[in-house]
């Protein structure tokens, strides 16, 4: 996930700061990642740590609800793909 892998953002905050992740704080660095529901202020760049993708990529589809076994399912493929 993108998220994990941000090192830094600027953004703007409601009362016109320019913020950086060392001008904002753990807190609020966490709050833009995902980690809290709400309007912090206006990002104006991600700093993210790339990440090489493998040559070769699995994707599947699996028709399953959660009555049916759907999380088990990605479970064992989690065990398998790791």
């Amino acid at each position: 996930i993108t998220v994990d892998h941000v090192v830094d953002a600027q953004l703007i905050d409601v009362n016109g700061k320019l913020l950086n992740r060392a001008s904002m704080g753990e807190d609020l660095f966490w709050a833009i990642r995902g980690g809290g529901g709400g309007s912090f202020g206006v990002i104006l760049s991600w700093k993210l740590n790339l990440v090489e993708v493998p040559k070769i990529l699995t994707v599947f589809k699996v028709n399953k609800t959660l009555e049916q076994g759907g999380t088990n399912v990605l479970y064992k493929w989690q065990l398998v793909s790791t």
